[in-house]
């Protein structure tokens, strides 16, 4: 009783974070004030950046197992959504593992870049470059004063802060008091 009572709690964190995750990248902000295309792609760059966001802050958990742990499964149940949602469109069941690869690909690739801006502190001139080409990537005349009028990275310093003023409890029991 007591193993299914603690599988259903860090089920119930897993999805914590997961909505989380869903939720801010789903932000109307970024869409309308901040100019992030409002795209299958666009939707997928931002989902990344919030995913980004959160293994980055269990990276920093003094339990690394733990962190690992809740971070491989918040992960797996979103790129999970992610391949159903390519089936729900119409991409045919021979395509969908490519399109997988490559958007694990894009994330790893995203996510360390996001390191580089955020850790071991923000990097706000890198941060508005690796939004610009993240984010912004497909609109070719965007710049980086573009993203800083709108103060988009101004908005993921923020939602970066806000996870790093969690401590661990709070993010392995998914206490999201006063979320952004």
């Amino acid at each position: 009783m007591n193993v299914l009572r603690l599988f259903r709690h860090q089920q119930s964190t897993v999805d914590t974070w997961k909505n989380f995750c869903v939720e801010q990248s789903r932000r109307p902000d970024f869409y309308e004030k901040h100019n992030v295309p409002d795209t299958l792609d666009g939707r997928f760059d931002m989902m990344v950046l919030m995913v980004s966001l959160l293994t980055l802050r269990l990276n920093n958990a003094q339990d690394k197992k733990r962190a690992s742990r809740l971070s491989h499964q918040v992960f797996t149940s979103i790129f999970k959504d992610m391949e159903q949602s390519l089936r729900q469109i119409g991409v045919g069941d021979l395509s969908v593992p490519k399109k997988m690869r490559f958007m694990l690909k894009a994330f790893n690739g995203r996510c360390h870049r996001y390191e580089t801006c955020l850790m071991p502190e923000v990097n706000e001139s890198e941060l508005l470059n690796a939004l610009k080409d993240n984010l912004f990537r497909r609109q070719e005349d965007y710049t980086t004063e573009d993203i800083m009028r709108t103060g988009c990275h101004r908005d993921v310093i923020a939602l970066w802060t806000y996870l790093l003023s969690l401590d661990d409890q709070q993010i392995f029991e998914g206490d999201l008091k006063d979320a952004c």
